[in-house]
C-alpha cells in the first residue's frame, strides 16, 4: 500500500530558531573582530603620534642648542634654558602633573607633546 506525503514548504520553527542562533553567533563574532581592530588601530595611532611630537621636540631642541652660546638646567631639571645671541632665549620646561613638554621663545609659548612625555 501506498501513502501519499505531503510536501512541506516553509520552514520549522527549529530551524527558524536554530538559523536565528547561529545567525547571531556569526553577527556577535564579527562585532567583536571589528572592536578589537579598532582598538589596536587607536592604539597603534596614538604611538604614531607620540613618536611625531617626540620627533618635532628633538627636533626644535637640538636646533635650539645648536644656535646656543651655552645651556643650563634648573635644579629640579624639568626645565632647560637655552640663551642665543642671535635669537631670544628658548625654555623648554616639562611639566610633571600634566605630563607636558612646552617651549617659551621671545614671549611665545608652544606646547611641543601635549600630556604624553
Amino acid at each position: 500500500m501506498k501513502t501519499k506525503t505531503k510536501l512541506r514548504k516553509g520552514l520549522t520553527l527549529i530551524e527558524l530558531v536554530v538559523a536565528i542562533a547561529v545567525s547571531a553567533i556569526v553577527i556577535l563574532a564579527a562585532g567583536v573582530v571589528i572592536g578589537l581592530g579598532q582598538t589596536s588601530w587607536n592604539q597603534t595611532w596614538r604611538k604614531v603620534n607620540l613618536q611625531r611630537d617626540a620627533s618635532v621636540a628633538m627636533l626644535w631642541m637640538s636646533q635650539s642648542i645648536k644656535a646656543a652660546a651655552a645651556a643650563q638646567k634648573s635644579a629640579d631639571g624639568r626645565i632647560l634654558y637655552i640663551p642665543s645671541q642671535s635669537s631670544p632665549t628658548t625654555t623648554f620646561t616639562y611639566f610633571a602633573d600634566t605630563n607636558d613638554l612646552e617651549c617659551l621663545t621671545g614671549g611665545q609659548t608652544r606646547t611641543i607633546v601635549d600630556g604624553t612625555v
